[in-house]
């Protein structure tokens, strides 16, 4: 019984204990399910700040992310597909889960993808996951390179080398001459050249003299001519001594200071002896060379009466525009060189009054009239006034005299800048308002057509001294007219602009500028470009502010007045305009792999299609590497070369049917192009020459091998021609300075034969034994050795490996991919070490060669 009792106070005893532990359990899993509702509520949801890919190939890339875990332990792993991967399966990268770890700042996080399709574009995400669960970023896209398919041309045995992967069936035609007295085709910074139309010739300029040059003033002109056997070139510098200083500079530039479009004929500005018997030296002259026949034609015969040589040597004419075929010729001087201009000196202004004139048929005549038959003592420009600095070019005088020089636009201005009432000269017989034809106030002239039928200009407000203020970053703008010469009236084509890109050669396409909401898709107060066409405004995209308005002195901008500012270009019947952007355009990241503000890209617009495409943006969707070019303070990935020379130097950057693009770009588009410099490339549209996508075909033009940066010198009216130049030695005869190269369609021409072998008869026997000396050399004696032995110990190739190794360094520097840095510098180090072991082996050979001649 006691035992039972036991075990019965002893389950009497158990049982409340149960009863009363029920409600702990729950308690305690309650507690629980508190205490992990709470730490889910505190966890932090990982953060993506940002997908991108880099190192793309033809089959591998490397899949990029920045990932903020939000100090909760995060791991992350890519998805990639031929879709999107937010509605579609997509594959994971078999690198598998990755750690980001659980620190509070963005932490960089990448993945190789192998095994891809060329050609193909893929989708790909991130997907951070922590203890609030998974968060996938947005949708991104790169694209593999196609694998290069071998081009079946008829120029095939030419396209060797660097040139077997020129599009088009271009082959590399070396238009420089081999000799060069040791001297670059350069001016400074850049290489200054212009193509006629046609592309079968090409003029630059060099410091350093060669070949025929008579003389080897500040800059020496050349002219190269393409003919059966390749290009041949001649100096067409005249004999320079004494050269002066005029003003208050030398010449910054050549002294050919405008070409005829077929490169026929060319005005110069001489400052040296007279060239023909009816020169005016030693006061500064023009003359008119027709390149044709070697002949000179002074421009200004009639001395001046108001300048005393040598002491006052201020008398500068300044070319402004030239006809097509070289009948006319503008240009501006303070003097009175004819019977009806005026003389007014300083006037009380800070600069000195322009008359303008007209040469033709051997005679000058003033432009510069007013409709009251009065002349103009004002400062008087073709087009429009820019600037005061003497160099030639500055002023905004495209199309201001017509093809045939019967209508030339001007401007009288006062003391202010970018600013004057237009007026056009008909026939020089009677001048017309164009400005008056709205109202009195000044304006500016942008261009005409190319007949003189029509002209574009806004118009500022009665009483005002200058536009620039309204057409600058943040102004209103001003209204923009189109004015027509035979009703001599003109038509409002936008309340408010902001400054012109360009037009066509007819004015039937213009392209301007404006904050007001013209179409749908533009942003009121914002920098809005449009494209006009039959009385109807089309927008095409709204630029960073200060890239569609006029800008100061330094800038850049697309409707800069200054041509060495411009930064677009319009082909001449104006389906295409070309133009830069620092903004994103077309969906593209533009900010420079290594981070920093987005960088300048070139885009082209079809007004035919109304499509915009970014020429210059990385195909691959990798985001750009870029430069700063020395000409400029500026982050660029692509470019188009500016004017930054007199009227003579205008790149043609688009063909004239508007199909091919020409650029510089920093960034790496293909991956043959591995220098890190910057380089030349050509865009071209979907079933134009060699390019079969619909989305346009990007090539490399340059070689992306050379040390050295190759740059865009100019491009024939079709596109056929593109002249670079570069230090890349294309052509077995180059022995590795900066050249100019025509990357020509269907080009190319027979390597030069080698130098044949001078010995002739007699002089080929070998020389006769030398007799063995009576007394023998002195033991003692340590010379030089074998000279011609120390020198063939040299290995040239030890400071190119070093030039290359130092280029890898910057790029490694520039990378924000741990990956890509790793294998770069790892370049490098190979580099540096096989130039060391080269180098030892030099030394090595030679004091073997010392001890040889000892």
């Amino acid at each position: 019984m006691r035992s039972h009792a036991k075990a019965a106070s002893t389950d009497s005893t158990t049982r409340p204990h149960r009863r009363h532990l029920l409600p702990l359990l729950a308690a305690i899993v309650a507690a629980l399910a508190l205490a992990l509702g709470a730490a889910s509520a505190s966890a932090v949801a990982p953060v993506i700040a940002g997908t991108t890919v880099s190192a793309v190939t033809a089959e591998t890339a490397v899949l990029e992310a920045e990932i903020n875990p939000g100090e909760e332990a995060t791991t992350y792993h890519f998805e990639y597909g031929p879709a999107e991967c937010s509605a579609n399966p997509c594959t994971r990268v078999p690198a598998g889960e990755g750690n980001v770890g659980s620190g509070s700042e963005p932490v960089h996080v990448s993945d190789e993808v192998t095994g891809l399709a060329p050609g193909t574009t893929y989708y790909f995400r991130v997907v951070a996951v922590n203890g609030s669960g998974p968060v996938a970023g947005a949708d991104r896209t790169f694209a593999t390179y196609p694998s290069p398919e071998p081009a079946a041309c008829p120029n095939e045995a030419f396209r060797t080398g660097f040139g077997a992967g020129l599009p088009d069936c271009r082959a590399y035609e070396m238009v420089t001459p081999v000799d060069k007295n040791n001297g670059d085709i350069r001016n400074g910074i850049r290489t200054f050249g212009s193509s006629s139309t046609s592309g079968e010739k090409i003029t630059y300029s060099s410091f350093t003299a060669f070949g025929d040059a008579e003389s080897n003033p500040l800059f020496t002109q050349y002219l190269t001519t393409r003919g059966a056997d390749g290009w041949t070139t001649e100096g067409i510098s005249p004999r320079q001594s004494n050269l002066r200083i005029v003003g208050f500079l030398i010449p910054l530039y050549p002294f050919f200071k405008v070409f005829t479009p077929d490169l026929s004929k060319a005005v110069f500005l001489n400052l040296s002896a007279p060239l023909t018997p009816d020169g005016i030296s030693p006061w500064a002259d023009l003359y008119l060379r027709d390149n044709t026949t070697d002949s000179w034609q002074a421009l200004i015969t009639s001395p001046p009466t108001h300048y005393d040589p040598p002491e006052d040597n201020e008398f500068w004419p300044e070319p402004q525009n030239i006809t097509p075929d070289g009948s006319h010729v503008l240009f501006k001087i303070d003097e009175n060189l004819t019977p009806d201009s005026p003389y007014n000196g300083v006037n009380g202004s800070s600069y000195k009054e322009d008359n303008l004139f007209d040469w033709h048929d051997g005679e000058l005549e003033l432009v510069s009239i007013l409709p009251n038959e009065e002349p103009s003592t004002l400062l008087n420009s073709a087009g429009t006034f820019n600037s005061v600095v003497r160099t030639g070019g500055e002023d905004s005088t495209e199309n201001a005299i017509s093809e045939d020089g019967s209508r030339i636009y001007w401007s009288a201005g006062g003391e202010a800048f970018n600013t004057g009432r237009v007026y056009v000269r008909v026939d020089g017989e009677e001048t017309l308002p164009v400005t008056g034809s709205v109202s009195n106030a000044e304006g500016r002239f942008w261009t005409a057509s190319s007949d003189g039928s029509k002209a574009l200009f806004t118009i500022g407000e009665e009483g005002e001294k200058g536009t620039d203020s309204k057409l600058q970053s943040g102004g209103e703008g001003e209204p923009l007219y189109e004015f027509h010469l035979a009703s001599e009236s003109s038509t409002l084509i936008a309340p408010h602009t902001t400054g012109v890109l360009g037009a066509s050669q007819d004015l039937s396409y213009i392209y301007f500028a404006s904050p007001e909401v013209l179409d749908a898709g533009a942003t009121a107060g914002e920098s809005n470009l449009y494209s006009y066409h039959d009385g109807q405004a089309t927008f095409i995209a709204t630029v960073t502010p200060g890239e569609g308005s006029v800008p100061p002195s330094t800038g850049l901008s697309n409707v800069a007045p200054l041509r060495e500012q411009k930064t677009s270009a319009v082909n001449p019947s104006g389906s295409a305009v070309v133009f830069s952007s620092t903004r994103s355009l077309t969906g593209y990241d533009n900010t420079p792999a290594g981070g920093g503000s987005p960088a300048w890209e070139v885009y082209r617009y079809d007004s035919q299609s109304e499509t915009l495409t970014c020429v210059s943006c990385n195909p691959s969707g990798a985001r750009p590497l870029t430069g700063t070019p020395k000409e400029e303070e500026q982050v660029v990935a692509g470019r188009i070369p500016r004017w930054v020379a007199p009227l003579q130097f205008k790149p043609r950057v688009i063909s004239d049917d508007g199909s091919k693009v020409f650029f510089e770009s920093f960034d790496a588009l293909v991956p043959r192009d591995t220098n890190g410099q910057r380089d030349v490339y050509e865009w071209e549209e979907g079933g134009s020459g060699s390019c079969a996508r619909s989305a346009g075909c990007v090539s490399l033009i340059s070689s992306g091998k050379s040390s050295a940066e190759s740059q865009l010198v100019d491009s024939g009216a079709s596109g056929r021609d593109v002249f670079i130049s570069t230090s890349s030695s294309f052509a077995p005869q180059d022995p590795g300075l900066v050249d100019i190269y025509d990357a020509r369609t269907d080009g190319g021409f027979p390597a030069p034969p080698a130098p044949a072998d001078p010995c002739v008869g007699d002089s080929c026997q070998s020389p006769a034994a030398t007799p063995p000396s009576a007394t023998p050399a002195s033991a003692q004696f340590h010379g030089e050795g074998d000279l011609h032995a120390r020198r063939s110990c040299r290995e040239p190739r030890v400071a190119k490996l070093l030039r290359k190794a130092r280029s890898l360094s910057r790029r490694a520097a520039h990378t924000d991919n741990g990956a890509k840095t790793k294998h770069l510098r790892k370049q490098a180090h190979s580099l540096r070490s096989k130039a060391k072991a080269l180098g030892r082996r030099e030394k090595r050979c030679t004091r073997r060669a010392r001890r040889a001649g000892r």
